[in-house]
């Protein structure tokens, strides 16, 4: 079952492009062009998978992973580059992070990274609850 999708990416063609594919997924869709509206949305507003990109304009992916796993743990994030060097995936993945997504992307591949993330969230939260 389709949830809400947060999306972080600096660039507005990304941004539109993700959420007009993941709208067409089924999900809802909050984007961000920056950390700081990253965390107003983070904070005000449950989701149920982040897909991040890796490089921003004011702060790097990686430091966007920090923030939103320091305030939702269970939350799934996946880390959108083209630009991805092996130290970035392993930093990456010692954050917590559930999958890579590397540009240019294909559609089949993010509805099933998508997919799966929102289902370990809602694992991560029954876990949780129990």
């Amino acid at each position: 079952m389709p949830g809400k999708l947060l999306v972080v990416d600096d660039e507005a063609l990304v941004r539109e492009l993700m959420q007009e594919m993941c709208s067409q997924f089924g999900y809802s869709v909050s984007a961000a062009a920056s950390s700081a509206e990253m965390s107003e949305l983070i904070e005000s507003d449950d989701f149920d998978a982040a897909i991040v990109d890796l490089r921003l304009r004011d702060c790097t992916g990686l430091e966007i992973v920090k923030s939103i796993k320091d305030r939702s743990p269970d939350l799934s994030v996946v880390l959108m580059t083209g630009h991805a060097t092996l130290d970035d995936l392993i930093a990456a993945m010692r954050l917590g992070i559930y999958d890579c997504i590397l540009k240019p992307f294909r559609v089949r591949e993010i509805r099933t990274i998508i997919s799966g993330a929102c289902a370990e969230t809602a694992r991560k939260a029954e876990i949780r609850g129990l």
